[in-house]
């Protein structure tokens, strides 16, 4: 059973200090890395963002949409402006056959974007 070093987790090239009381809250075995991820998410507040959005990415890399939606919203709720939350969304939604955008802000590029990127799949899927 691999144990995390204390104080620190190395994730995609970055570096997240934790707290002793996070430590010890969060008793990390790292068998399941989805799982060690999920509550570093809720413990490390400055990434937390980034971390529920790259969960999301895995999540749906494994064909869970719905779990990844989940996490994609809750990465827009920590940071609404990250294009990337925005953008899997709007895909993890169009790959369960939801084809309107998400009730997020958008500028009109993002929004070009994020319709273009439907489309697509809704292509690819045969639904016209």
């Amino acid at each position: 059973m691999a144990l995390i070093p204390l104080g620190l987790l190395v994730f995609q090239a970055q570096v997240v200090l934790l707290s002793r009381e996070s430590l010890a809250q969060l008793r990390l075995r790292c068998r399941d890395l989805p799982l060690c991820l999920h509550a570093l998410a809720s413990c490390a507040e400055t990434e937390r963002s980034h971390l529920c959005a790259d969960w999301g990415v895995s999540r749906m890399s494994r064909k869970e949409y719905e779990a990844a939606t989940k996490l994609f919203e809750e990465s827009l709720a920590h940071n609404p402006r990250l294009f990337n939350a925005k953008n899997n969304l709007a895909v993890s939604r169009a790959l369960q056959g939801e084809y309107r955008l998400p009730l997020v802000s958008l500028s009109e590029e993002e929004r070009a974007t994020l319709l273009h990127n439907v489309g697509v799949i809704a292509l690819r899927r045969g639904d016209t």
